[in-house]
């Protein structure tokens, strides 16, 4: 018996398939993750630029409102005297009452962007942390995997032809893969450990912030 016996490599097109498939993979998470980033920004933007301004545009607008109905009141409650009897100012003070309602509907709405602005912040900021690890493999560890197995591929192709040497690089390419996905682990056991301060720290923050 040979002291070096042949590997049985059966389906070649086997690897190039789960390659496809994983990168595949690796662009249907990049992308889902950037929509995902954007939907959350958009709204963002949204509540920064459009809401809280509008509604602040609103309180003052209002507050001119309620003042000008107090001056209405106070001109109708000037006019007339004792003996002329004085003329009805219930119209005036449905209209301050009015006023004031609009004024203080415009303020809660106001203070409910900001708070909805301050927790979508808080939130983006967990999630951010959160996809760290998923977005390294796709943007980095699917990659790297992706050209390990070019590499494996060819020197599996050599080595199907016979080819000498190709065996000692498909094991020194066995060896590399094992190296990277320690070091895949590693990386993903430090970004599991940051995103549980950095969401503690900004959970933290928040409740201080919060309106």
């Amino acid at each position: 018996m040979s002291s070096d016996p042949k590997a049985r490599v059966l389906d070649i097109t086997a690897i190039e398939r789960f390659k496809a498939g994983l990168a595949e993979f690796g662009d249907t998470v990049k992308i889902g993750l950037y929509e995902a980033d954007s939907e959350i920004e958009r709204a963002m933007i949204w509540l920064e630029r459009d809401r809280i301004p509008h509604w602040r545009r609103q309180i003052q607008l209002r507050n001119e409102e309620v003042a000008t109905a107090k001056s209405a009141l106070f001109r109708k409650q000037m006019q007339g005297n004792d003996k002329d009897g004085r003329p009805s100012v219930v119209d005036e003070k449905i209209a301050l009452e009015r006023a004031k309602s609009r004024l203080n509907n415009a303020d809660q709405r106001h203070r409910a962007c900001r708070s909805w602005r301050n927790r979508l912040a808080q939130e983006y900021a967990i999630f951010k942390g959160h996809i760290q690890g998923l977005a390294a493999v796709a943007e980095r560890q699917v990659p790297e995997t992706i050209a390990l197995m070019d590499r494996m591929l060819v020197n599996l192709e050599a080595y199907v032809r016979g080819e000498g040497g190709a065996k000692d690089q498909i094991n020194e390419l066995i060896k590399e893969g094992e190296r990277q996905a320690a070091m895949n682990r590693t990386i993903t056991e430090e970004l599991d450990t940051t995103d549980a301060d950095q969401a503690e720290s900004i959970s933290d923050d928040a409740g201080r912030n919060e309106p």
